[in-house]
């Protein structure tokens, strides 16, 4: 049987249980559906006996028998959790869960699910148990129906206890049943109403006066209703004959015409003498009970619909990883059953080289609860691999209890196809690039794209310095820059290829002269890039320039200088002036001598304050022979501005004689504008203009000032946007650029004038609010309305290109209110941050206020960092050692790895700690603990015969290593310990070692002349540049165990770890594997060259007292 078709069978039945009458026996009946229905081998219902941590069994059944009543202790059993409220759900291993619970093991139980049975109050007052001996399958199934089995005991329970009632206290009746919450209605024998309660009166919309002495058949029941069969089971009823009619549901019709559906009980009426007076109907209104259970059906089947009419292949799993649902697509697709396919049995169809990755990724989403996305081929029904994009994530259920996973396939296998052939493509067109003799190369909005072998030659730059930058790089100025630019693509424009004459600077200094050819890519859309050709023309230009050097030198000796030079008496007037003064102001030398005071009217009128204070300096009252300098800007005859450099020098006749100033004006307006740019880029980010983090720090520093001041709120905002980086990784840079700054227009038209937004980097930004009133209420719902505007504006799609598709992106918001200074900048920063990240886990697109539950989690980390500084001072750090060993089994050293044993905690590894010190600099004493250390432990085995030969190995963190003085502290640490340099060993991530080559082959120099060596740690897992490996002064090379994992296996692996042995020999470098936990790999490692070895195979890591003793051993 299908799973669906079990499903939809399940349902159908109980739907038909809970639907029929009140059974004699239904406890028994109820035990039996489930057990039948569900496949059940256990089942019982049972009560909660008040006062007592016990329950009483009302009815069970083992294996098809029913078992006589007894009772049981709730102690350490699952039912205990059940009756506190919850719903328990335990597919398997629930004895090994409860082995106190004996009754479990008596019945063999591996499966267990328990309903609690709520009175209408919402108390817990018993129990629906199922039990299997096998694992129990389709568990949400099983609940579901156990679920509705419960609604309906309860309502049988709280019937049959109204009708006890109604009999035992027959005296009191009335009184009783003006209070119940169930419907009462006492009929004579002829069917006319002798009383009805205060609750039927209400449902039926009339007063008590109006029922009495009315036929109750023809006043409310529905027109459209069968009154003589409903008549005839009340005449049933009143003659003893309750088969069938005890139980009854039909609807009754209100005063307004509405119709209501009522569950009724109904039973004799006695008078004193014994003899039938009439019947007494008590009822529940059931009629949303009733819809409630029609829309949970109808729900289920709507999605069984859904799932198999789209051309997603669709899978859910349990709570045991097991995947027990596949929609149809996916069975159509594979050529599999549902059979075939449940459990784990879909992994067969996946390829053997995707599976292990596949596995990773769904086990450790599955442990986190956090959604996925995978790429892997998977086999089609007529034996091909499909590449398929497989999107899971968690779903629980409406008490937010997990149930599995769900996801979705789609077939990607056309695109995985177009870009395998457009990178092939590609490695062509570079290939022939690399052989061309001229600077080739190619670039979008001035950016760098690719660049050929020669064009790196000719500029000294390695490939990641230029690609994604912009061509500014390689010119000498902005100005040059734009220049170019504008001259190049006025020529493209009109001719379809421009070429310009210009210069490049070699990453060196060095001026080139350049002819820049290019064209563009797409003639009718210049946007999509321009390739480019340089050719040097430097040797010819210095011939050209020596040439004209010689002119010059002629020309400067008879003409003027390149500044502008005058010298101005004691009276106003000029004494002389060079003929650069037009090219500084636009006025000839005969314009100064005319009208002397032109020297003032040029000033700048802003920066007349500045030129009268320095004349000032150099009246002939007060002269003297200081050099003054004084930068302002002059306004030229046709307008424009420009910058200056106004230096004057005194001069004095032989007899001190003041004789006025010689003047020498510099053009400066370059400088300025580099002083201008240099601000910028100081304070504005250079991509959207926006502040930067600099500047941001300034403005809330003096908006909290400010609040403290007005006592005002003000708020913090932190905006990232939502898989940002998926559109920088399959879009390109360009594309998330253009994004960015579309983001960042958008901001700044939904701020008012006196907020601030800037840009920390990447996509995330900071809104700061100020002014939003002293009431924290209003503040807050001002601050929410704003970032909900941010959130909407920037929800509209984006047409980044102008040929492209509209791009949907949505940001997530966290908000964080500030008054005065009493909250820290950075605290302030950490909780918008802390609030943006509970915008994402709330699914994203989210605006979030920062909580106290937030604050907690910041707390949680100060209080792990002030434990990592009590750490170093009360000593609670420790190395263990692993040894290392060569090919004949002989200790050759081993390797220092750091543990921290926290009292009350035990031992911590160093993933749970590390981040965080690295993170907050506690890494640096840190490291230089376990350097010392090491140091130590090498002088304290030069005592033994059998360890002085011992080489120790320590890892080193990047930040460590960078430290200038690095090198120094290393040289301390062994002069104060002893230690012979030679026996330590500092093991290098690649990482580090390539994150400033040039340094850290300078540093690496100066450590290894104290005698120390060094190891490449992990060797071929990150990007390795062969042309810095060769220049780095290493002795060891280590094989990370990623590459002997899948060793015996995988060829790539072999091959990669034969690669690394070859290149190591030519390199004249010892190799080391670590990792190695089976005889297999240690033999292959062997027979591939490689002798010396780390890893559980020989040895795990241990305290010095026991890696002392194993040594000795």
């Amino acid at each position: 049987m299908s799973q669906t078709h079990r499903f939809e069978t399940a349902l159908a039945a109980t739907a038909e249980f809970v639907s029929a009458p009140s059974r004699r026996n239904f406890c028994a009946e109820l035990v039996r559906h489930a057990a039948q229905t569900l496949e059940l081998d256990y089942a019982h219902i049972a009560r909660l006996i008040p006062g007592q941590p016990r329950a009483e069994i009302l009815a069970a059944r083992l294996d098809g028998e029913r078992l006589p009543n007894w009772s049981y202790n709730l102690d350490a059993t699952p039912c205990e959790q059940v009756l506190q409220g919850a719903r328990r759900l335990i597919e398997s291993g629930v004895r090994s869960r409860y082995p106190q619970d004996t009754d479990l093991i008596e019945i063999n139980a591996e499966g267990y699910v328990g309903e609690p049975i709520l009175d209408s109050m919402g108390n817990v007052f018993g129990i629906i148990v199922g039990v299997t001996h096998a694992p129990l399958r389709q568990g949400e199934l099983v609940q579901a129906n156990l679920r509705i089995l419960a609604a309906r005991a309860s309502a049988e329970f709280e019937q049959r206890e109204a009708i006890d009632a109604l009999r035992k206290e027959r005296d009191t009746v009335r009184n009783i049943l003006q209070t119940v919450e169930a419907i009462i209605v006492a009929l004579d024998t002829e069917g006319r109403m002798t009383l009805i309660n205060r609750k039927g009166c209400q449902l039926l919309g009339y007063d008590e006066a109006e029922l009495i002495g009315k036929d109750w058949f023809m006043t409310c029941l529905p027109r459209n209703s069968d009154v003589e069969s409903i008549r005839s089971l009340f005449r049933k009823t009143i003659d003893g004959d309750l088969a069938g009619s005890e139980y009854v549901e039909n609807a009754v019709r209100t005063r307004s015409g509405e119709e209501r559906l009522i569950a009724w009980h109904n039973s004799r009426l006695l008078g004193s003498q014994g003899t039938v007076i009439g019947g007494l109907c008590a009822g529940q209104d059931i009629t949303e009970r009733r819809q409630a259970e029609r829309k949970l059906i109808e729900s289920e089947l709507r999605f069984r619909t859904l799932a198999d009419s789209g051309q997603a292949l669709i899978w859910t799993s349990g709570t045991d990883k097991g995947c027990h649902y596949f929609n149809q697509v996916w069975l159509d697709f594979t050529g599999r059953t549902l059979e075939q396919e449940s459990g784990n049995g879909w992994t067969e169809g996946v390829h053997p080289d995707d599976l292990p990755r596949c596995a990773e990724i769904y086990a450790s989403s599955f442990d986190q609860r956090e959604k996925f996305s995978m790429n892997y081929r998977l086999r089609r029904h007529d034996g091909e691999y499909r590449w398929v994009q497989d999107d899971g994530c968690p779903r629980y259920d409406s008490s937010g209890e997990f149930l599995g996973y769900i996801g979705y396939c789609l077939d990607i296998t056309g695109e995985v196809q177009k870009a395998s052939a457009l990178r092939a493509s590609e490695a062509r067109a570079n290939s022939i690039l690399r052989a061309a003799p001229v600077g080739i190369g190619v670039v979008v909005d001035r950016r760098f794209q690719e660049v050929n072998d020669t064009m790196l030659r000719m500029t000294g730059y390695r490939r990641e310095d230029l690609i994604g930058q912009s061509s500014r790089l390689i010119y000498p100025s902005d100005a040059e820059f734009e220049a170019v630019g504008r001259e190049k693509y006025i020529q493209i424009r009109e001719r379809g290829i421009g070429k310009v004459e210009t210069h490049f600077r070699h990453r060196n200094g060095t001026l080139l002269n350049v002819i820049l050819s290019s064209a563009p890519i797409d003639q009718d859309d210049p946007s999509k890039g321009v390739t480019f050709t340089a050719q040097d023309i430097t040797e010819q230009k210095q011939v050209e320039a020596a040439l004209r050097e010689s002119e010059a030198k002629f020309h400067n000796m008879l003409d003027w200088t390149h500044d502008w030079e005058y010298w101005i008496l004691p009276n106003g007037q000029f004494e002389y002036m060079t003929p650069s003064v037009e090219r500084f102001t636009g006025y000839r030398v005969e314009d100064f001598h005319h009208n002397p005071t032109l020297i003032d009217a040029i000033v700048h009128v802003e920066d007349g304050h500045l030129w009268e204070r320095h004349l000032a300096h150099h009246a002939s009252e007060n002269a003297s022979e200081e050099v003054l300098e004084c930068d302002f800007r002059i306004v030229q005859k046709q307008g424009e501005i420009l910058w200056v450099t106004h230096k004057c020098r005194p001069i004095f006749r032989a007899d001190g004689h003041y004789q006025g100033r010689r003047v020498t004006v510099r053009d400066i307006s370059a400088r300025k504008e580099a002083d201008e740019q240099i601000r910028r880029l100081a304070y504005f980010d250079p991509l959207t203009g926006l502040p930067n983090r600099r500047l941001l720090m300034d403005r809330l520093a003096y908006a909290l000032v400010a609040s403290q001041r007005s006592q005002e709120f003000g708020a913090l905002i932190m905006l990232d946007l939502d898989h940002f980086k998926t559109l920088n990784d399959t879009q390109g840079h360009d594309e998330g650029d253009r994004l960015l700054i579309e983001v960042a227009r958008r901001m700044i038209g939904c701020l008012r004038e006196e907020d601030t937004v800037c840009r920390l980097g990447g996509d995330e930004f900071i809104v700061m609010l100020q002014g939003l009133g002293k009431e924290e209420a209003t503040a807050a719902q001002d601050a929410e309305t704003i970032a909900e505007k941010m959130r909407l504006v920037l929800n509209e799609p984006y047409v980044l290109t102008a040929s492209a598709q509209p791009y949907f992106s949505t940001p997530s918001l966290g908000l964080t209110l500030f008054l005065g200074q009493e909250t820290s900048v950075e605290v302030l920063l950490k909780q918008a941050d802390v609030a943006l990240y509970q915008a994402k886990d709330a699914g994203r697109n989210r605006v979030r206020f920062f909580s106290p539950a937030m604050q907690t989690a910041i707390d949680s980390r100060m209080a792990m960092e002030a434990a990592l500084r009590q750490a170093l001072l009360q000593g609670e750090f420790q190395l263990f050692y692993q040894p290392q060993f060569d090919q004949n089994g002989r200790r050759i050293g081993a390797e220092g790895l750091l543990r921290w044993r926290q009292p009350g905690r035990g031992l911590i590894l160093p993933m749970e700690f590390i981040p965080l010190a690295e993170e907050t600099g506690l890494i640096l004493p840190i490291g230089q603990w376990v350097i010392d250390t090491a140091c130590d432990q090498l002088k304290a085995w030069e005592d033994q015969a059998h360890t002085r030969f011992l080489q120790l190995a320590v890892n080193v963190s990047a930040r460590q290593f960078h430290q200038p003085d690095f090198a120094a502290r290393i040289r301390a640490s062994l002069k104060r310990s002893g230690a012979n340099p030679e026996r330590l060993k500092l093991e290098l991530t690649e990482s580090v070692v390539l994150e400033n080559a040039e340094a850290a082959i300078n540093q690496m120099h100066q450590i290894k002349a104290l005698g120390v060596s060094f190891s490449l740690d992990d060797f071929g897992t990150g990007y390795s540049s062969l042309s810095y490996l060769k220049r780095l002064p290493l002795s060891q090379l280590k094989i990370d165990r990623t590459f002997l994992r899948d060793i015996g296996t995988d060829p790539n692996d072999a091959a990669i770890v034969r690669a690394i042995l070859a290149m190591s020999r030519s390199l004249g470098l010892e190799v080391i594997a670590e990792g190695v936990e089976t005889e297999a790999q240690r033999r292959f490692l062997h027979e591939s060259g490689c002798h010396a070895y780390q890893g559980y195979f020989f040895g795990k890591p241990n305290p010095i007292e026991d890696w002392d003793t194993a040594s000795r051993s």
